[in-house]
């Protein structure tokens, strides 16, 4: 009998089965790895400080202290490159935005997070920032397909990974368990991202998937390593290579790249930089996410041993090594998690 049946290794599956399998757990993960997922088109960008407001994202101070020890440390067991850890700038549209976010700098504690800079010229002349900026610390991205590919390949020399798609309706249960294919479990944990709207035992559930989009570009001669935001962003890949995002549409939920899309991100991306670039590559996805923006964990309401890991949404790559942890805690040891991250808050809807 295996301790947990992981379904999908996207960002949640993965970080989700390295935490069991630290903690001694046997697991087995079914994923069908043609199967076009978010994970795969994901930006990767975290930052803690974001909106118009400036405020800290969600758990900000616990999950960005655990996340700069996480990522480095699985690298190493991993033998692989995926974290990228680089300032975040972003340039004042107006005169009245820079007041104010100066306003908010002087009456909120961000000063851990983020400095002001008068002058754009001391990070590079090539994007246009007349006003100045802030400049975010502790912020970077993940090359999420990079660390898919790695985890992937661990399951595989391991044998713990099953490359086909999971048939819900083919899950049994027995007095000692869960027995899927002649296999018995535990535990059964559905972490499919967007697919889980169309799971039968969780397609009740409040979700709010969005589609973005983000393109691959070649900047001839641009040397910028650090990340630009302003509404729209640029996130440095190395030599001249630059990922530029991203799209939010929730009413046409496939993964088919449009060139409206294409068209938007460029327009958006030209208010900070104006010079040559040339398109190399062009990805879209649906985003897990919930229309209250907070992770679902949990077990399922009436399913004995069934349970849910859903919801990272735009900010997984932050959000996901700290959550998880706790969750698995949660669930082998009784560790208190957030109630805003339970599957319950939603049983009434069951």
């Amino acid at each position: 009998m295996y301790d947990y049946l992981i379904v999908g290794q996207g960002l949640a599956g993965t970080i989700l089965t390295e935490r069991l399998l630290t903690l001694g757990k046997t697991c087995l993960v079914y994923d069908r790895a043609n199967q076009p997922s978010s994970s795969q088109a994901a930006g990767g960008m975290f930052n803690p400080v974001t909106g118009k407001a400036l405020t800290k994202t969600w758990w900000a101070d616990e999950l960005f202290s655990y996340l700069f020890a996480y990522y480095p440390a699985l690298e190493k067991k991993l033998n692989a490159s995926f974290f990228h850890p680089v300032p975040l700038f972003r340039p004042f549209v107006n005169e009245a935005q820079k007041d104010q976010f100066k306003r908010i700098l002087g009456s909120e504690d961000l000063s851990d997070y983020l400095n002001e800079i008068e002058t754009p010229h001391e990070l590079t002349t090539q994007i246009h920032a007349p006003l100045g900026g802030l400049l975010t610390q502790k912020s970077g991205w993940v090359n999420v397909p990079a660390l898919l590919q790695a985890w992937h390949l661990f399951l595989q020399q391991e044998g713990m990974i099953i490359d086909e798609a999971f048939v819900w309706n083919e899950l049994a249960w027995n007095d000692q368990g869960l027995v899927y294919q002649g296999n018995s479990f535990k535990r059964v944990i559905a972490c499919e991202g967007f697919y889980a709207t169309q799971n039968p035992y969780f397609s009740w559930l409040p979700f709010n998937p969005v589609k973005g989009e983000t393109l691959v570009v070649e900047v001839p001669n641009l040397t910028q390593d650090f990340i630009v935001n302003q509404g729209n962003w640029s996130i440095p890949l190395g030599g001249n290579r630059f990922r530029w995002g991203a799209t939010y549409v929730w009413h046409r939920l496939d993964w088919e790249s449009t060139s409206d899309g294409k068209d938007f991100i460029e327009k958006k991306v030209k208010s900070f930089y104006s010079g040559p670039f040339e398109v190399v590559e062009q990805q879209a996805g649906v985003r897990p996410t919930v229309k209250d923006r907070r992770p679902i964990v949990g077990p399922h309401p009436e399913k004995q041993g069934l349970y849910i890991l859903n919801g990272l949404g735009t900010k997984g790559v932050s959000i996901g090594p700290k959550l998880i942890h706790d969750w698995v805690d949660h669930l082998e040891y009784g560790k208190e998690i957030p109630d805003d991250v339970t599957i319950q808050r939603f049983y009434s809807l069951y």
